[in-house]
């Protein structure tokens, strides 16, 4: 579900959290209202577990992105569009 405060196609900033590629990858914001996994071959897994591996900050099992829904309520996650990962700290 969209997160509270975020109109369709509006950026905002998900954790991700992973694992090893095949256990699923757990998403959310920082309000928790937008939650959901990411399981191994859904489009976009590996994309996104690649982005969290290159994350040694939190021993490449999480870091941060963007994400945004459409009108329709589908998400899209940018896993190249995290920002300066170090200032997000929940």
């Amino acid at each position: 579900r969209i997160p509270d405060g975020i109109h369709p196609r509006e950026k905002f900033v998900i954790k991700v959290q992973g694992g090893g590629d095949t256990v699923p990858i757990m998403v959310y914001d920082e309000s928790q209202t937008c939650e959901f996994t990411l399981g191994p071959g859904t489009p976009g897994f590996t994309e996104v577990l690649a982005e969290i591996r290159k994350e040694p900050a939190w021993g490449d099992r999480k870091t941060f992105m963007k994400a945004s829904f459409d009108d329709e309520g589908n998400c899209t996650v940018y896993p190249s569009r995290t920002g300066v990962k170090a200032k997000y700290s929940w």
